[in-house]
């Protein structure tokens, strides 16, 4: 399969320069694959290329998620292979299915993400965060099921895909 970034019909030129910095990244809609590509391009081309890509299936790992995020906001952050922030730092955090989040979830990531600035920095971690989802999170946000602050924090470059 080819790249979908690089076909003009997905906006390159809106997203060419992005990818080499580490702004969060929204994927909407498409397949997890597809999804999963369009993480590992934006990956590929940042300066944290060389760490590690960390996909996390949000609707079945959120609570490794959240203990992740709570320990990296204490101070307590561990050096483990089952954390995704340690094994994500200087890399890329893929979170997938986010609009899964509970509002709890929704909650931990906004604090960890932030508003202003480069996510996670406040906490001493450093790398891009994408987030993927396969539904209608902006319908989520309208309805009012997920945080619109964290959406928008996550959203700095879009990508929707077909659906």
């Amino acid at each position: 399969m080819s790249d979908p970034i690089d076909r003009p019909e997905t906006g390159r030129d809106a997203t060419a320069d992005m990818r080499q910095g580490l702004v969060p990244v929204v994927v909407l809609h498409g397949t997890a694959a597809e999804r999963d590509q369009i993480a590992r391009v934006f990956h590929r081309d940042s300066p944290v290329r060389n760490g590690r890509i960390v996909r996390v299936e949000v609707p079945k790992e959120e609570e490794r998620l959240n203990a992740s995020l709570q320990a990296w906001m204490s101070g307590a952050r561990r050096a483990s292979e089952a954390d995704p922030l340690y094994v994500s730092e200087r890399g890329t955090l893929f979170l997938d299915g986010v609009g899964a989040l509970t509002p709890e979830g929704q909650r931990a990531l906004l604090m960890f993400v932030g508003t202003e600035g480069s996510p996670g920095a406040a906490f001493g971690w450093s790398g891009r965060i994408v987030a993927g989802d396969p539904g209608d999170v902006l319908g989520a946000v309208e309805s009012g099921r997920f945080d619109p602050t964290l959406y928008h924090a996550l959203e700095r470059v879009r990508v929707e895909l077909e659906r």
